[in-house]
């Protein structure tokens, strides 16, 4: 009975001893897997890109007055009205958006067409190549109407961004209603 009950302790200790082995083996497992995660998440939280201020173009231009195209010959639109201009890409003087950060940039244009006038289009141009255009016509000639577009475009170092009146048509921009160009650098190019 004696080495019955010996043998019955000693099992108990060895199942014991073998229980603890696997606690200690869970635990540990844990950790490593908790670390694991953590090192996946440092690697997983979002990169911010704040580019250098080298690394930075963006600007908007309005436009106040009528500009109006005729049959013959469409019409540069010359935004001289410049809120911002971050890199001094775009030329008021000129109305073109000169790339100095090759990149993908983001332009948009909104127009206003006044109520005593055929319609408007006003073409975005990269080096004279149609990208975008956006349009404005009334059910009539009297009535009022705007019209606006976006395009998203590749352009590398020196390419031209334009806006132009096509044949025929008129824009009209004034304090509350404005005609406006704007573009900025969603990335430059590595």
């Amino acid at each position: 009975m004696m080495v019955m009950k010996l043998k019955c302790v000693v099992l108990l200790c060895v199942w014991s001893l073998v229980l603890t082995k696997c606690v200690i083996t869970a635990e540990d497992s844990e950790k490593t897997d908790t670390q694991e995660v953590k090192d996946e998440d440092k690697d997983e939280k979002p990169k911010v890109y704040n580019p250098p201020l080298n690394k930075r173009s963006a600007f908007q231009a309005s436009w106040k007055g009528r500009l109006t195209a005729d049959k013959e010959r469409a019409v540069d639109v010359k935004f001289s009205l410049v809120q911002l201009n971050i890199g001094d890409d775009y030329d008021k003087e000129t109305g073109v958006f000169t790339c100095e950060i090759p990149g993908v940039y983001v332009f948009h244009l909104h127009i206003f067409k006044p109520g005593n006038c055929r319609g408007a289009t006003v073409i975005i141009y990269k080096n004279n190549i149609h990208e975008g255009s956006a349009f404005a016509y009334g059910k009539d000639e009297d009535m009022a109407d705007s019209g606006s577009t976006k395009v998203i475009l590749r352009l590398k170092k020196d390419d031209k961004v334009s806006a132009v009146l096509n044949n025929s048509g008129c824009l009209w921009g004034w304090e509350y209603f404005t005609t406006n160009f704007s573009g900025y650098l969603l990335y430059p190019d590595k």
